[in-house]
């Protein structure tokens, strides 16, 4: 059964993120266990297809922990206004990677997945980093460096 699993988020000094949750579709595993079935825009401690324990908080399952990883990595781009979000995500789906765009934030969730290489798409947005036409962060690396 598909569920909601809601992260807590910590704000950083530039009030980012903007919320404080954000909630991730996930599939009923039994054991109190989800199978993460989205990629998140703010939660840096879990991705798409990993497994993770949450508990019931008030009517809400709320993350605890990690228990399986899926091996996958997670990088988000965050992209100037003048940029063309789909000229974005048409070259990220030319890699080979899946991603989700959060419009009013102008953000891009990338998941790579295990058997991905990180250096294609690390010179792709450093490319563009150096137009001015994004900036980017990896907080869920698990690839090889």
């Amino acid at each position: 059964m598909h569920k909601k699993v809601v992260f807590e988020l910590e704000e950083g000094d530039d009030g980012f993120p903007p919320a404080r949750f954000e909630s991730v579709w996930a599939f009923e595993q039994g054991d109190r266990t989800y199978l993460l079935d989205n990629i998140p825009f703010f939660a840096h401690e879990a991705t798409i297809g990993d497994r993770v324990e949450a508990e019931d908080v008030d009517g809400q399952l709320r993350y605890r922990k990690t228990v399986s990883t899926s091996g996958n990595s997670l990088v988000r781009v965050l992209y100037s206004p003048e940029v063309d979000v789909d000229g974005i995500l048409s070259d990220l789906r030319g890699l080979g990677l899946s991603a989700e765009t959060y419009i009013e934030y102008r953000l891009v969730a990338i998941d790579v997945p295990s058997g991905a290489h990180l250096t294609p798409l690390r010179s792709y947005l450093e490319r563009r980093l150096e137009l001015g036409e994004l900036d980017y962060e990896e907080p869920l690396l698990r690839h090889e460096q």
